[in-house]
């Protein structure tokens, strides 16, 4: 099966150790086709200023649900 994704990576994914870890922000079904810009544009603007560390932003653009129901808020 083919899965069509979008994924942000930070500036300095490249430049960094290979021990370098990032935390991960999966956006799925709807949310991931319609927010996926918009998120990954304020997690690079809040790493920029220091407020949250750089992460990698994984968005499906597919209605299926492929990451586990952890932290949805009741979405």
């Amino acid at each position: 099966m083919r899965r069509v994704m979008n994924m942000y990576l930070p500036e300095s994914f490249h430049d960094v150790s290979e021990d370098h870890t990032y935390p991960i922000i999966m956006i799925n079904g709807s949310h991931g086709i319609k927010f996926f810009h918009m998120i990954s544009g304020i997690v690079k603007h809040l790493s920029s200023v220091t407020l949250m560390p750089e992460a990698i932003v994984i968005s499906f653009d597919e209605e299926k649900h492929y990451a586990p129901n952890v932290y949805t808020n009741g979405m």
